[in-house]
C-alpha cells in the first residue's frame, strides 16, 4: 500500500510541476500584471485616456522597450480620429521626456533611453511607447495619458463607443480594469454597455455616470474591446456621423454573440464532462493495472515451514543476498553492496584468510594473511576478488588497517574500488542468475512499462501547448503510474521461491531460537557461520543478544577475547568483546553492521569520485493574449472596434 501511494503521490507532484510550469510559461517574458484604464468622454465625443501599466519581465535576452499600436481608423463610417496631447510618467509619476525619433529602430532605443515617443505605425495607425534600460526580471510602471479626438459616432437613433483596448497581438495579462466616465453632467440613464472578452472572470458595473470593466488572467491572442450605446443628447455636433439607424441592429449582433458564446461554453463544458470522464477512467485503468499486475507478480505464500535451521550447503552469505533482496528490487537498486561485502568480510574471517583485530580504542583493524595458492583455489571467485582487493589495500598502507585506512585508499585508488566491487557484485550474482530460479515476465507486462514514459512525456507536452486539458493531465498521471508502478522484474519460479522462503526462514529461525524449544541449540561453534549470514540479513545485533542469553558463560570469553587475542582462534569472541563496548553517547557496537556502513561509505566515496555529477542550464518561453463581454460579465464577439491594438517589447 506505501508503494502505490507513494507513486501516486509522484504522480500528483508531476502533474503540478507541469501545471506551475504552464502556468509560468503562459505568462510569457513579458506580461502585464495589472492594466489600469480611465476614459472619460466630453460632449464632442473626444475621448481623454490614462492606461497605467504594470509591467512584469523574465527573461534572460532582456527587454529594453514597450510599446503599443493604437488604430485611429473607423472602418465602419470611414473616419480617421486623432491622438494628441501624449504625456508618460515613471513608477514614481514624474513625467518622462520625449524622443526626438519619427521611427524605433536599435539606434533610437540605445541612443533615447528612459524616454517615450510616438511615431507611424503604418496606415492609420500610430505607436506609443517607453524606452529603458535593459531589464530581465522585475516590473516597471508607466502610465500613458493622452486624447483620441473624434472617437465617439453618432447614428440616427444611438451615440456608440467601440473601443478595441487591445487587439489579438498583445500580451498577458494578470488583473484588468477600464472605467469609462459620460460626459460631464450625463447619468447612465439610457446607456446601454457590453464587454467583449474571454476571460474566464470578468465583469460589467454601473457606477454613477460611469461603466466599470473588470477580468483577470486574460490570456494571449484574443482582444479586449468595450461597445457602448449612449443616447445622442450626451453629445453635441458629433463630426462621425451617419443617418442609419444602428441601435436594433447593435441590439441583435450582440445578443447573437452572447447566445453564441453561451452555446459555446456549454459545449465546452459538455466536452469537458465527457473529457473529465474519459481521464478518470484512463487513470483509474492505469491505477488498477499497476495493482493487478504488482499482487500478480507479488512472491506467493506456498506451504513452507516458517523456520529453517540449517545454514545452506549450495548458497554463500554473498550469493543468497542477491535471492533474499530480489523482491526488495535487487541488491543493486537498494544500494545494498554493502551487506554482502561485509559478510564476505566476516567470511574470509571466519575461515582465517583474513584476521580482525581489536585495539585498544575499542575499534578494529583488518589483516590479510599470507595464503598458499592451493587455499585460495577454495575461495569462489566473488570471495578472490574481496581478498584480493583487501590485499591492495593492506599493500598501501603497509600494515594492517583499519576502516578509515580503508576509506582514505578509496579516494586516492577509486577506480580501483569501483572495478572491484561492481566484479565482485556480477561474480557473486552469478549463480543466482545461472540457476534458473526467475520466471518469465509477461509481454504485456514488458509493454506497459516501456508505454509509461512515452505516455507522461506526451500528457506533458500537450498540457504545455495548451491541448488536451484533463485528458493531458490523466495521460501525464498515468504514464507516471505505469513507469513506476508496473513491476520491472519478474517473480520468482517455483524452485526460485523454495529458495527464498528457505532463506526467510533462516532469518526467523536467527532471530526467535532463543524461544523455540521444538529447535535443537547449534553448538556454538556454528554461530560464527550463522553470524555471516545474520551480518548479510541485517540481524547481526539481533542474533548477538539472542545468544547471550542462550550461551551466558560467552560472556567471560568474551572479556578476555581483547586481551589475549590469538590470530588464527575463532573470531566470535572478539566479535562479542566489540560489540559490548561502549562509547559514551554512542550506541552498543556491532561489528556486522560497522563494517556494512564502513565498506558502503567506501563504495560511495569511490562513486562519486569516479562519476562526479554536472550541472547544466535552464531556459524557457513565453507568449501573448486576449480578452471579451457583456453588461454582467464577458463573453467572445465584436473584434470591429478600434482606439487600440496590439502590445509588444523589443529587445
Amino acid at each position: 500500500m506505501k508503494k502505490f501511494l507513494a507513486i501516486l503521490v509522484l504522480a500528483l507532484t508531476a502533474v503540478l510541476a507541469v501545471v506551475s510550469l504552464s502556468a509560468c510559461e503562459g505568462k510569457g517574458e513579458l506580461w502585464l500584471q495589472k492594466v489600469e484604464i480611465a476614459g472619460a468622454l466630453d460632449k464632442e465625443g473626444n475621448l481623454t485616456v490614462s492606461e497605467t501599466w504594470e509591467i512584469g519581465f523574465s527573461s534572460a535576452e532582456g527587454f529594453r522597450n514597450v510599446h503599443k499600436v493604437i488604430d485611429l481608423y473607423d472602418s465602419e463610417l470611414g473616419v480617421e480620429s486623432g491622438i494628441s496631447d501624449l504625456r508618460v510618467y515613471d513608477g514614481s509619476g514624474k513625467p518622462m521626456e520625449r524622443a526626438p525619433i519619427t521611427t524605433v529602430n536599435e539606434n533610437a532605443i540605445s541612443k533615447y533611453p528612459n524616454t517615450y515617443y510616438i511615431v507611424s505605425a503604418g496606415s492609420r495607425k500610430s505607436e506609443i511607447g517607453v524606452i529603458f534600460p535593459k531589464t530581465t526580471s522585475g516590473t516597471r510602471t508607466y502610465t500613458f495619458s493622452y486624447v483620441i479626438s473624434d472617437f465617439a459616432a453618432s447614428y440616427a437613433d444611438t451615440a456608440v463607443l467601440y473601443w478595441k483596448q487591445f487587439d489579438e497581438e498583445f500580451v498577458y495579462i494578470e488583473n484588468y480594469k477600464c472605467e469609462i466616465s459620460m460626459p460631464e453632467g450625463q447619468s447612465l440613464e439610457g446607456v446601454r454597455a457590453w464587454f467583449h472578452t474571454e476571460a474566464e472572470e470578468s465583469l460589467l458595473e454601473f457606477k454613477d455616470n460611469t461603466l466599470v470593466y473588470t477580468a483577470s488572467q486574460i490570456a494571449a491572442g484574443t482582444w479586449v474591446e468595450t461597445r457602448v450605446a449612449m443616447p445622442n443628447s450626451f453629445f453635441e455636433g458629433l463630426k462621425k456621423h451617419s443617418n442609419k439607424a444602428k441601435l436594433g441592429s447593435m441590439i441583435q449582433e450582440e445578443q447573437k454573440w452572447y447566445d453564441d458564446w453561451q452555446a459555446e461554453i456549454k459545449r465546452q463544458k459538455t466536452l469537458a464532462a465527457v473529457e473529465i470522464a474519459i481521464s478518470a477512467i484512463l487513470l483509474a485503468v492505469s491505477v488498477g493495472l499497476v495493482i493487478f499486475l504488482n499482487i500478480s507478480n507479488k512472491r506467493g505464500k506456498g506451504d513452507y515451514p516458517k523456520y529453517f535451521r540449517d545454514i545452506p550447503k549450495e548458497w554463500s552469505a554473498g550469493e543468497l543476498g542477491h535471492l533474499f533482496y530480489y523482491y526488495d528490487g535487487g541488491v543493486e537498486k537498494k544500494n545494498l553492496r554493502g551487506r554482502l561485502l561485509s559478510a564476505t568480510i566476516l567470511e574470509l574471517c571466519r575461515r582465517n584468510y583474513i584476521e580482525i583485530i581489536p585495539t585498544a580504542d575499542g575499534d578494529y583493524k583488518i589483516h590479510v594473511n599470507n595464503v598458499p595458492a592451493v587455499r585460495l583455489a577454495d575461495l569462489r571467485p566473488y570471495e578472490y576478488t574481496l581478498y584480493r582487493l583487501l590485499e591492495r589495500v593492506e599493500r598501501s598502507v603497509g600494515k594492517e588497517f583499519t576502516m578509515d585506512d580503508f576509506e582514505k585508499y578509496a579516494k586516492s585508488n577509486y577506480d580501483d574500488i569501483d572495478i572491484s566491487i561492481n566484479e565482485f557484485n556480477a561474480k557473486s550474482k552469478d549463480w543466482f542468475r545461472r540457476g534458473g530460479f526467475v520466471g518469465k515476465m509477461s509481454s504485456f507486462m514488458k509493454l506497459l512499462a516501456v508505454i509509461g514514459m512515452p505516455m507522461a512525456i506526451l500528457g506533458a507536452i500537450m498540457f504545455v501547448l495548451g491541448s488536451g486539458g484533463f485528458f493531458s493531465l490523466a495521460l501525464l498521471a498515468s504514464g507516471v503510474v505505469l513507469l513506476l508502478g508496473t513491476p520491472k522484474l519478474p517473480k520468482l519460479n517455483e524452485k526460485g521461491e523454495a529458495e527464498y522462503f528457505k532463506a526467510v526462514g533462516l532469518k526467523n529461525y536467527m532471530l526467535d531460537f532463543s524461544n523455540l524449544k521444538e529447535y535443537d541449540i547449534p553448538q556454538l561453534v556454528l554461530w560464527e557461520e550463522y553470524l555471516v549470514y545474520a551480518t548479510m540479513m541485517n540481524i547481526s545485533k539481533e542474533v548477538l543478544d539472542n545468544l547471550k542469553l542462550v550461551y551466558p558463560e560467552i560472556t567471560k570469553e568474551a572479556e578476555r577475547a581483547g586481551v589475549y587475542y590469538r590470530p588464527g582462534g575463532s573470531y566470535l569472541f572478539t566479535y562479542l568483546w566489540l560489540s559490548r563496548l561502549t562509547r559514551p553517547g554512542a550506541p552498543v557496537f556491532d561489528l556486522g553492521s560497522r563494517i556494512e556502513r564502513s565498506v558502503s561509505n567506501i563504495y560511495n566515496t569511490a562513486k562519486a569520485l569516479k562519476y562526479p555529477s554536472n550541472k547544466g542550464g535552464k531556459g524557457g518561453f513565453g507568449g501573448f493574449g486576449g480578452g471579451g463581454g457583456f453588461g454582467g460579465s464577458g463573453f467572445r464577439g465584436g473584434g470591429g472596434g478600434f482606439g487600440g491594438g496590439g502590445v509588444g517589447g523589443r529587445r
